[in-house]
């Protein structure tokens, strides 16, 4: 896929939101995701919401998605996922608490705001 193009394949999509629901069902604890800010180490306790339905390619071969969840005084909390294929398979590289900033520069490269 070039490094122009804004989406995967629906086939690569589904692959990629498989990983992540994957990944978030292994870090969590019944209806519990654990997630780790990485910027100061907080622990936070959430509940998943949905799969956001765009897929970004990055240019360098990276996949970002984002998935929404709610803390637990209800408040939304946006967790960015960072994967890559290995192999035959895509793979969760990263994880950080939401930021806009980087997808509304992929949003905007590839006109999509």
């Amino acid at each position: 896929m070039s490094s122009a193009s804004a989406e995967p394949t629906d086939r690569e999509k589904l692959a990629l939101k498989t990983e992540v629901i994957q990944h978030i069902q292994a870090h969590s604890d019944g209806d519990t995701y654990f997630f780790v800010d990485q910027e100061d180490v907080k622990l936070h306790t959430l509940t998943f919401v949905a799969m956001h339905p765009v897929v970004f390619e990055h240019p360098d071969g990276m996949f970002v998605l984002c998935a929404d969840f709610e803390d637990l005084q209800g408040e939304k909390f946006l967790v960015d996922y960072y994967l890559r294929k290995i192999g035959n398979r895509y793979v969760v590289l990263s994880s950080v608490e939401g930021k806009r900033s980087l997808l509304m520069k992929l949003a905007e490269k590839f006109s999509l705001n």
